[in-house]
């Protein structure tokens, strides 16, 4: 019965190893050698199953040498176990070839994007400093092909620089002192020719040989971008200083005719009873143009003035701003029964005097453009937004106007009306935006014929620290 079970046993060894044998045609694509092994194995399976069925059948008396079958079985084993090691060794190499070619495959696609990059990347070797890989954006650039850039440095694209200052440039690198190395250059082309760079320099100490490996961007376009700027901000200087010239002027050399005028006029009148009708008229009209031409020239000034002057950001309260606009006003207000109405007006960082001139440039309009035989209502209101903001409301139940006219209003000199009904330089308004724009603020306006205006006014409640940087207990 033991010969019967190891013949068995041995039989079903054969049938296993048959397979597996099968099996690695598949894996490693060699079909006839493993069929031939396979079908070697099936057949000594079934000679070994021949044996077993004429003893099973009675045809033979004499049972299996339990020994002989011992070492047939061992053999089977043997074999099993061995197809099998092979069976799992090509299945390793097979699972390794295919993360090569995943790798293969990641590292070309790694590879063409960095070479159609456009920026410029370099490889160089750490000892030597010649090239090792250029990206196809920097040959371009520089017209080497990539033969002869691994016979160059980066010392032969950069003119000016030598050996020592690069060495000092990447030391930091080498000493662990910083990961990387950013600054601005010059690189030559073949042709000789050269263009701005930025450089981002960076020591890759684990490769074998170490590497820099440098992603440089042609800031060209962006120096000429900042030569303009430059530019822009030179010239801007230069008009704020004529415009400063002209403040003076306005200030001084053009206000002391006008006060002669004035001071003239005043003793005319002062003979007032010497003259005839006609000749008072004259001088009543002459005053009048004469204080129309102080007035505008003092708002010019004032216009002029506000984006120039150096006077410092501090906390002001529009409560009290708009108290004080109300006081300028005050035979106005009672001589037409106006009800001025304030809420929720904030503290808020700026310029108190601008502040101010906004408040009564705003309230005096509304009372200019009130309405005939009804008394002024304005209200002036407050409310904190979420984005550090406050929103500031002066409305009003004034003669209102088309808002098809409403960027015309903020315009230097552009009036709706006619200046013989309403009197005015007509720049009131236009101080009034370039105050708020001053503070970083907006300055809008809705309003209907015959309904009133609503002055809208955005404001930060902080100002930029650069402006603001002495007031007290400002913190970042």
């Amino acid at each position: 019965m033991i010969a019967l079970f190891i013949l068995s046993t041995s039989i079903c060894f054969q049938f296993i190893t048959a397979i597996l044998a099968l099996r690695l045609i598949k894996i490693t694509c060699n079909r006839w050698s493993w069929i031939l092994i396979s079908s070697a194995i099936i057949l000594m399976g079934v000679r070994r199953c021949i044996t077993l069925f004429r003893f099973l059948t009675g045809e033979t008396s004499q049972p299996p040498d339990s020994v002989a079958e011992g070492v047939a079985l061992l053999i089977s084993g043997l074999m099993m176990v061995g197809v099998y090691q092979i069976h799992n060794y090509f299945q390793q190499i097979n699972s390794a070839e295919e993360e090569r070619q995943k790798t293969e495959l990641l590292l070309a696609r790694f590879g063409r994007i960095l070479d159609n990059s456009f920026n410029e990347i370099y490889i160089f070797d750490g000892e030597t400093l010649k090239f090792t890989q250029v990206n196809s954006g920097a040959r371009n650039n520089l017209n080497y092909s990539m033969e002869e850039l691994t016979h160059l440095t980066p010392l032969d694209l950069k003119p000016g620089y030598t050996q020592d200052d690069f060495e000092e440039l990447i030391a930091p690198l080498k000493s662990g002192q910083k990961p990387l190395v950013v600054f601005e250059t010059m690189h030559q082309r073949k042709d000789g020719t050269c263009y701005p760079v930025e450089i981002r320099l960076q020591w890759m100490k684990e490769e074998s040989p170490p590497i820099f490996v440098a992603i440089i961007q042609d800031i060209a376009k962006r120096k000429k971008d900042e030569q303009r700027l430059s530019d822009y901000a030179e010239e801007l200087k230069r008009s704020n200083k004529e415009l400063e010239d002209f403040a003076f002027i306005a200030s001084h050399d053009l206000q002391e005719p006008l006060r002669k005028i004035i001071t003239f006029g005043d003793l005319i009148q002062e003979q007032e009873a010497g003259l005839d009708e006609q000749n008072r008229n004259y001088l009543t009209k002459m005053r009048k143009a004469t204080l129309r031409m102080k007035n505008l020239i003092e708002d010019l000034l004032h216009y002029s003035q506000i984006n120039t002057e150096q006077a410092p950001y501090e906390l002001v309260d529009l409560e009290k701003k708009v108290a004080s606009a109300c006081e300028e006003f005050e035979r106005v207000i009672l001589t037409t029964q106006a009800v001025i109405h304030t809420e929720n007006l904030p503290l808020i960082e700026g310029n108190k005097s601008q502040l101010q001139q906004l408040f009564t440039n705003l309230i005096g309009n509304s009372l200019k453009y009130s309405q005939a035989g009804k008394a002024p209502v304005i209200n002036i209101l407050g409310r904190k937004k979420e984005d550090g903001y406050w929103e500031i409301n002066v409305e009003d139940n004034g003669i209102g106007f088309d808002e098809k006219y409403t960027e015309l209003i903020f315009q230097p000199f552009q009036r709706l009306h006619g200046k013989s009904k309403y009197e005015g330089s007509g720049i009131g308004l236009s101080i009034c935006k370039k105050i708020v724009d001053h503070h970083k603020g907006t300055l809008s306006v809705t309003s209907k014929p015959g309904e009133g205006t609503t002055f809208t006014i955005t404001l930060p409640a902080q100002q930029p620290l650069a402006v603001v940087a002495h007031l007290p207990n400002r913190k970042p």
